[in-house]
Parts: structure tokens; sequence; C-alpha cells
């Protein structure tokens, strides 16, 4: 096998690991009103399947991020890692909200995740 066929085959793997793991997922959730607790549940789940549910989640919330929003990941960063720093900013993010007067898990997760993206990837300004 050439690593092009083995490449195929791990994405179809983790494709069925998420399509079994969809019918474990609540309507609201199915359509992106994901609450932070269960996408942290999802992440520390062990299960491929809702593990993969959440990776991609995160990767959609980054994808969606506007340019007026931006963050600064390092180019040789791994995407793994980068998430992992994300997962571990989401309490203090949730806390920012809170204090704000929102309960977090009223919140789709995006929000926190978007905040816990800007909290461990900040710009710098621009200098003048």
């Amino acid at each position: 096998m050439n690593i092009k066929t083995i490449s195929r085959f791990a994405v179809l793997c983790v494709s069925l690991s998420a399509m079994t793991a969809h019918s474990q997922v609540g309507a609201e959730e199915r359509y992106g009103a994901l609450p932070i607790s269960r996408l942290i549940e999802f992440w520390n789940s062990g299960d491929v399947g809702k593990f993969s549910i959440a990776y991609g989640y995160i990767l959609g919330t980054l994808d969606g991020m506007t340019k007026e929003s931006p963050v600064c990941i390092p180019p040789q960063a791994k995407l793994s890692e980068v998430f992992k720093r994300v997962i571990q900013e989401t309490e203090p993010a949730k806390r920012n909200v809170e204090q704000a007067g929102y309960r977090a898990d009223s919140l789709p997760a995006s929000v926190i995740v978007e905040s816990a993206f800007r909290r461990a990837f900040p710009c710098s300004p621009k200098k003048q």
C-alpha cells in the first residue's frame, strides 16, 4: 500500500466514526448550537467519533472567524497542539462570558472557542 491509499483509508475510518457518533448528538446540537460543556465532553471522551465531532467543530469555528477578529497561530504549529491549547483556554473564556452576565452553556460553543482562540493566540498590534 502506498501513502495515498493509507491516507484515504484513514479519512474513511474517521468519517465512519463521526457518522456513528452523529446519532449520539441532540437535534439542536446537529444544527450548530453545541454547548461548550458537550464540546469539552466530546473532546475528552476517548471515543474517536465524538472526538472527530469536537475537532471538526473547532476547525469550523477557526475557519469561520472573521478578519476583524484575527488570531496569530504560529505557521509551524500543528493543529492538534493548537486545538489542545484552545481547549485549555475555554475555562478562562467561560469565566469572561459569565462575568459579562451570560451563562456559558446558553451560548453556542463557537462563541467560547473563538474567545479561547483569541486568548491562546493573540496578535500583537501592528507598529506604525
